[in-house]
């Protein structure tokens, strides 16, 4: 069975399991004298959502309801550019719940950010590193003749580039990369891709599909669900200070493979 069937067959299971999530922020967001209804629980993702946030939002659309909350996509789900938008907004206190890339949520651990993590995502996502024009090995990447679109660091695009170079047993990573070409999101590396502006980039495999027709040589270097399929590229996160602080989710409420 391809890890495109599995991801389609599990999505409505994950989907249940992150909304249940959601549903203990929700009852840690209420004020203790208040039925928590939901309506007021705000979610960033750090990108339109991936593969692996699909469970997320269809969670918010389709089972909300089912766990006691009041929920919305339109009304509770805020879809910014970048990670570090993502970031930001719950940083300022716009937002309750943060799906972004994990190494963002990590580095904003390490920045003094009180976060945390649940529901992460593994074998789920479906990003791959795409080739063209005779650049069909994870080596050409490192040749200065060779344009490579990747996201800033912390960004899931570099850290996902850095996973599949560890999966095909390359030992340099992004940084040694001599001719990087900084693009924020897989939609815009993607059309640079398409247009001929970059030899090798990160992009979804779905994405790869729509575009390889555009493109001379396209490749399938390596992919993330073959070659690095325990890699975490995406969770959730939330404040564990604050109303909506996780020591008061109620036990029991987040299924123990989501963490606590």
């Amino acid at each position: 069975m391809s890890a495109r069937i599995r991801r389609s067959r599990t999505t409505r299971v994950l989907a249940a399991i992150t909304v249940s999530g959601l549903a203990a922020v929700g009852t840690a967001c209420a004020q203790p004298t208040e039925a928590s209804t939901g309506e007021s629980l705000r979610i960033v993702l750090g990108s339109p959502p991936p593969a692996s946030q699909i469970p997320l939002v269809y969670g918010v659309g389709e089972y909300g309801r089912d766990s006691g909350l009041d929920l919305s996509v339109d009304g509770n789900v805020t879809i910014t550019g970048t990670h570090t938008d993502a970031v930001k907004t719950l940083s300022d206190g716009d937002a309750e719940v943060l799906a972004t890339s994990f190494s963002a949520i990590l580095d904003a651990r390490e920045q003094g950010k009180d976060l945390k993590v649940f529901c992460p995502y593994v074998s789920m996502d479906d990003f791959v590193l795409a080739g063209a024009d005779g650049v069909d090995t994870a080596g050409q990447l490192f040749e200065p003749s060779t344009r490579v679109g990747v996201d800033s660091p912390g960004g899931a695009g570099a850290i996902v580039l850095n996973a599949l170079l560890s999966g095909i047993g390359e030992p340099r990573d992004v940084h040694e990369i001599p001719n990087p070409r900084i693009i924020e999101s897989a939609n815009a590396r993607t059309k640079a891709w398409a247009t001929g502006q970059l030899d090798a980039t990160v992009i979804h495999d779905t994405q790869f599909d729509a575009a390889r027709s555009t493109v001379n040589r396209p490749v399938l270097i390596a992919t993330l669900y073959d070659n690095a399929p325990g890699f975490i590229k995406v969770a959730q996160a939330a404040g564990r200070t604050g109303s909506h602080r996780t020591e008061n989710w109620p036990r029991g409420t987040v299924p123990p493979h989501c963490g606590r």
